[in-house]
């Protein structure tokens, strides 16, 4: 089953550009009847990732990688 994911900043009140955020995760499954991705599951996370001013890339899908399966397997 192709799944495409998306990652995006929640940006709190107080916090900077560069400064840690929650994220909102979006889950889309191919549906071949309908030729599209259509969305299957969304999040926001528990934890903050790094922003910019700690690390050189964000890394947020690679740690959520076993929640994102969880939730595609038990919708």
């Amino acid at each position: 089953m192709p799944v495409l994911v998306t990652a995006d900043f929640v940006w709190s009140e107080g916090e900077t550009h560069f400064s840690q955020h929650h994220y909102r995760i979006t889950s889309y499954v191919y549906d071949r009847q309908a030729g599209r991705y259509v969305q299957r599951d969304q999040y926001v996370t528990d934890k903050k990732y790094a922003g910019l001013d700690d690390e050189n890339d964000i890394k947020v899908l690679a740690p959520e990688k076993a929640n994102i399966i969880r939730k595609l397997r038990n919708p």
